[in-house]
């Protein structure tokens, strides 16, 4: 059995310190993981392309601190705890001064395992939002093509990769308009209910026949 720990004296008091770099390296070896991350006090082990663990020296300076991370989830579509409980990753306090055996089949048992329920979650949740971004790039393509005289303002503070404010350019008649589109195709006018694509796309006819002079629409 190694001991990381060892006592060393600091204003005139001993403390104990553990070198949480060696047992990062020994905890890597025994669960086939890869160091991929080093700083001053903590350690990351990459355990699959989709899971690291997060290691760190706990407050008490006994335990080292385990805490799984999801890995390849771009920016953005990231999940906290505080959004979802069924986001939250599992964490554990390790003794480093058991045998590493012991303590690679304890992180197994209470941190790597139930990560996959978590993990699932946050894939899903990142999908759903990519699924969601391309949903309005399809919708805006097809309104480009049923309602041309709609145009986007890429300069909208408040655009986001969701929702985009479109602006009627039919020109002549007075007519003013502007509308945001939704990433499941809803569109939403001031003062109106939102309207689903038919029914946008009938009421730009509705206004591309008023401009063009036709009555009784």
């Amino acid at each position: 059995m190694t001991d990381y720990t060892t006592i060393v004296e600091e204003h005139g008091r001993k403390k104990a310190r553990i070198d949480v770099g060696r047992f990062a390296a020994d905890l890597a070896i025994e669960l086939g993981a890869e160091v991929m991350a080093t700083a001053e006090g903590w350690r990351e082990l990459k355990i699959a392309e989709d899971l690291s663990l997060m290691l760190c020296v706990a407050y008490d300076k006994i335990y080292v601190y385990v805490k799984s991370r999801a890995l390849g989830i771009p920016r953005g579509d990231e999940l906290y705890y505080s959004q979802s409980q069924a986001a939250a990753m599992p964490e554990a306090r390790v003794s480093p001064s058991r045998p590493m055996a012991a303590i690679a089949k304890d992180i197994r048992r209470r941190v790597i395992e139930p990560s996959a329920a978590p993990l699932a979650y946050r894939k899903n949740y990142a999908a759903q939002r990519q699924a969601a971004r391309d949903n309005l790039e399809r919708w805006l393509a097809a309104f480009a093509i049923t309602c041309p005289e709609m145009h986007q303002d890429s300069r909208r503070s408040d655009n986001s990769p969701y929702q985009r404010l479109i602006f009627w350019e039919g020109g002549g008649g007075g007519l003013h308009m502007h509308a945001t589109v939704h990433s499941d195709g809803r569109i939403s006018i001031p003062l109106m209910p939102d309207l689903s694509a038919p029914e946008f796309t009938e009421l730009c006819s509705i206004l591309r026949r008023r401009v063009n002079g036709e009555k009784n629409v």
